[in-house]
């Protein structure tokens, strides 16, 4: 653990992991302000996930006190912080650190514009995704107070899907991931269309068995 020191005079320790994911830790907490679309960057989103990680550690340890002074034994309280807390904490900082890694390396390598383009996109349109989920947390700690940034995401999303459209076929390619990732019958990797159709009607439970409701059906036909 190394100190900084701050402007102010204060000083922070920053914490050493071996993947060096939790650096952001003990940074005092800053807002962000999302009001345009030139707001909506990647070092944004990795602010405000950075504070979004911070809270839910607050927010877990203060669950937990608060569930063992309730009367919970240990292993209780410690299940009961789960739910809204710990396990959303672990989403977040995963999530965090995948668009991270992922911008690290859109910066740090030398790549074509076009491509650049079209990887920084996904990578906004992930942000996006991601943290819409978790904008509840966002107002319950009084990051947001207002209802703009909800509607500015949500904007996003669907701007960004309408951009990357024209893409996606190249986008899966250069991807390659495995047809179980993908899941489409229409999209697999064999070409066989009308094979994988008929496996996945074949296949799909109830197809080829009676309905329960047809006795019902029967004695209220009027043929």
């Amino acid at each position: 653990m190394h100190k900084t020191h701050c402007a102010n005079g204060s000083t922070t320790s920053k914490l050493e992991t071996p993947m060096n994911s939790m650096h952001y830790l003990n940074q005092p907490d800053e807002k962000v302000t999302l009001k345009t679309k030139q707001d909506l960057s990647v070092p944004n989103f990795l602010s405000i996930y950075s504070f979004l990680v911070r809270y839910l550690v607050r927010k877990s340890i203060s669950t937990y006190e608060s569930n063992l002074r309730n009367g919970l034994d240990k292993f209780s309280a410690h299940n009961e912080s789960q739910v809204f807390a710990a396990k959303t904490l672990a989403l977040v900082y995963t999530e965090r650190y995948v668009i991270e890694q992922y911008w690290l390396h859109i910066t740090s390598k030398q790549i074509s514009p076009p491509l650049k383009l079209v990887m920084t996109e996904l990578c906004l349109l992930y942000s996006c995704w991601s943290l819409e989920k978790y904008l509840p947390y966002l107002y319950e700690s009084g990051y947001f107070t207002e209802g703009q940034p909800v509607k500015l995401i949500q904007d996003s999303i669907l701007y960004l899907c309408r951009h990357l459209k024209p893409n996606i076929l190249s986008i899966i390619e250069v991807e390659a991931p495995p047809d179980s990732i993908v899941d489409s019958v229409l999209g697999h990797s064999t070409g066989a269309v009308y094979k994988h159709l008929q496996a996945a009607f074949n296949g799909y439970p109830g197809n080829f068995e009676q309905d329960s409701e047809w006795g019902k059906m029967l004695g209220q036909s009027h043929l």
